[in-house]
């Protein structure tokens, strides 16, 4: 499998453990890679795909070092964590992420904060947050990310939007749009802030 380009791996029920350190080897040219499953922490081979561009974690149980493993990956375009780690921050430091355009963060249920430090994400262009529902502080530093184009909130706690309409207003001016979607009633509603 040496020229393999995409690799899914899914486990068979919702409690079985991915075990990845067995494949001392990993596919040199894997471009795209999606684990689906219980992982402890990720597999140490993940930081030498410098081909990998797409990146797809859910239902892991990965803690707050989860993002040390994956930001230097040269070549990452997207990332997408859905439900794929317990931890309450997650911190974006310098340099990290150099060519990540598009990042979703899905229904990370214990996550309080994120911190961004300037000088990373300096590609990101669209950035997703859903239904994180601890999530009521700001996000800390996106007045960094200055080539963030589109931010789309969606089911995101009241006090976490209240901020960014209120006290965090001026830190997300330079995004063009940012959308909400929330619930309300029977309705799902979509609105466009500024």
């Amino acid at each position: 499998m040496t020229g393999l380009l995409r690799l899914s791996i899914t486990a068979s029920t919702e409690s079985e453990e991915l075990v990845l350190e067995k494949l001392l080897v990993p596919p040199v040219f894997l471009q795209k890679l999606a684990l689906v499953g219980q992982l402890s922490r990720l597999p140490p081979w993940l930081k030498s795909l410098a081909n990998l561009t797409h990146l797809y974690l859910c239902c892991s149980s990965l803690g707050e070092d989860l993002l040390s493993s994956i930001q230097t990956l040269p070549t990452l375009a997207f990332l997408e964590l859905k439900n794929a780690c317990k931890c309450r921050f997650l911190h974006f430091t310098a340099g990290g992420f150099p060519k990540l355009n598009k990042m979703r963060l899905l229904e990370l249920v214990a996550l309080t904060a994120l911190r961004l430090e300037k000088g990373t994400l300096p590609s990101i262009k669209d950035l997703n947050l859903v239904r994180c529902g601890e999530m009521r502080s700001s996000l800390q530093g996106i007045e960094h990310l200055t080539s963030l184009q589109k931010l789309h909130l969606e089911e995101m706690p009241p006090e976490f939007v209240q901020r960014l309409r209120n006290h965090e207003r001026a830190k997300v001016q330079h995004i063009n749009t940012i959308s909400l979607v929330y619930v309300n009633g029977q309705n799902r509603v979509v609105e466009t802030l500024f």
